[in-house]
Parts: structure tokens; sequence; C-alpha cells
């Protein structure tokens, strides 16, 4: 049986659009192994997800004046334009192969993993690379 992305989520609880950047750079922090933060856009049945990655957060906050400009605001001026969101039974080797193809931002930020139509997790950037099959990234 091929691993899928719900096999592999991380169960990182999603933020609000209320969150300040330096709320969120406090979570990554705490957690060395944090590599992004979900953040939940919208409720109910038109849930909508984006990402915020630590590299990001970083760079942002690390900037000139970034603390300034950056640790206020909400995070959602600092997450991704186009999460990749897949569901959870999708295999794993699959949405890696597919966002090589794609040269889609799952390779450097992540996945959000959807189950049932709910958030189940985020799987990590070198989780996928360590699918793509030898000689099939991209060039």
């Amino acid at each position: 049986m091929p691993v899928r992305l719900k096999d592999l989520a991380l169960p990182v609880t999603p933020v609000t659009p209320a969150t300040t950047a330096a709320a969120a750079f406090s979570l990554f922090l705490s957690d060395a192994a944090l590599f992004a933060v979900p953040v939940r856009l919208a409720e109910g049945e038109a849930a909508s997800y984006g990402l915020v990655t630590r590299l990001r957060l970083t760079e942002a906050l690390a900037g000139p004046n970034g603390r300034d400009v950056f640790a206020a605001r909400s995070v959602t001026h600092l997450m991704g334009s186009q999460p990749v969101i897949a569901l959870g039974d999708t295999p794993a080797a699959l949405a890696a192969k597919m966002a090589a193809d794609q040269s889609s931002s799952a390779l450097t930020d992540g996945v959000i993993v959807l189950e049932n139509g709910a958030y189940a997790g985020i799987v990590s950037p070198a989780q996928l690379l360590y699918l793509i099959p030898a000689g099939t990234a991209p060039g």
C-alpha cells in the first residue's frame, strides 16, 4: 500500500488571520522542528487555508526594520501566494512527483492536507523530496 499524504501529515494547529507575525514567530521559537504554520482563512464548508513558512517569516522579521514593519501585522501578509492543498488519500509519491513537475511551492513550503473536507495537517517539503524518484526532479 503506497504512503498517503494523511500518513505523513503533521497535526500542526492552524492559527487565525488575527495572529501577528511576532506571535507566529514565537511558535517557531518554541518548536525547532516546525517548518510552517497553517493559517485558517475561512471557516465552515468553504474553509480555506494559507501557509507561512519559518524561512519567509524569519527573513521578513530579520530584514531592515522588519520587526517594526511586520511584527504587529497579521501573519497573512507573509503567506505564500498559492499553497498546495491536497486530499489525504493522495499517494505521497504522486503528490511529490506532481509538485516537482509543476515547480510547485510544495517543494519549498509543504502541503496542506484535507481529510473529508476538513484540515488534517501539513506535510514538510523534506518528506516530499524524499519521495520523488531519482532523476525526476525539475531541471
